[in-house]
């Protein structure tokens, strides 16, 4: 799968500039997976695996706006 986290500091519905980010993995793996309940609301917690090649080459991406 592709999979993409945007983080930071939102204002007025829009991201502020300097105080947020992206992860960005464009071929993953779900590692692990399992649902909990946080005082009524269904929680996901999923773990991803980068692909990395025969060579150790991996592809994750960061960015900063």
């Amino acid at each position: 799968i592709a999979a993409a986290i945007n983080f930071g500091v939102k204002s007025g519905g829009n991201w502020v500039p300097g105080k947020a980010g992206n992860i960005y993995l464009p071929i993953a793996k779900i590692s692990s997976f399992e649902l909990d309940d946080n005082d009524g609301v269904v929680v996901m917690n999923i773990t991803l695996t980068a692909y990395v090649d025969n060579s150790g080459n991996g592809e994750v991406y960061l960015n900063f706006v």
